[in-house]
């Protein structure tokens, strides 16, 4: 409450965008399709790559890129497959632009369950691929040890591989 009274004030630069990324995040989780669009549009308004790039430094992931990413999954859920390819699309630019290790991860992750979603096997294993690569490359652990083994199963669902989705 007090950071965003802050931000409103305008007593500090990048807060507002701060807070609305916050918001998007906390209407994601909490299954506000309407409160996260309408975040999700405020961030994409506020943002600005060359004064707020330096947040995925901060925090993980790139502002703009949780927009996106939290946006499709909400299209997908909403039953608007062409929106929600469209932001991973969108989602896939941002995050390459960026250029951060787990940043770049989270962004083919959150495109893989789109794409998981909507049966697309085939880039949902392309995508994966590349983030487990990635991973690897950049030692992001999270990613080795956690979200690729998850992920790699509902290559097996798909495929109908039951014991190995296991």
């Amino acid at each position: 409450d007090q950071a965003e009274r802050r931000a409103v004030s305008g007593d500090n630069e990048g807060w507002p965008l701060v807070i609305h990324t916050m918001k998007l995040v906390q209407a994601r989780w909490c299954g506000s399709h309407a409160e996260l669009h309408a975040e999700a549009e405020r961030v994409m308004e506020l943002y600005d790559p060359e004064a707020h790039g330096h947040f995925v430094h901060m925090f993980g992931n790139d502002p703009l890129v949780l927009a996106y990413g939290f946006r499709s999954w909400s299209n997908w859920l909403e039953g608007d497959d062409a929106a929600a390819r469209a932001d991973v699309s969108a989602c896939e630019v941002t995050s390459r632009a960026v250029g951060h290790p787990f940043d770049r991860c989270w962004q083919l992750l959150v495109g893989s369950l789109v794409y998981y979603f909507s049966g697309d096997r085939d880039a949902l294993a392309r995508n994966l691929q590349e983030a487990k690569d990635l991973a690897r490359a950049q030692n992001v652990d999270f990613v080795n040890y956690v979200v690729g083994p998850v992920w790699t199963g509902l290559v097996h669902i798909l495929d109908a591989r039951w014991e190995d989705a296991i």
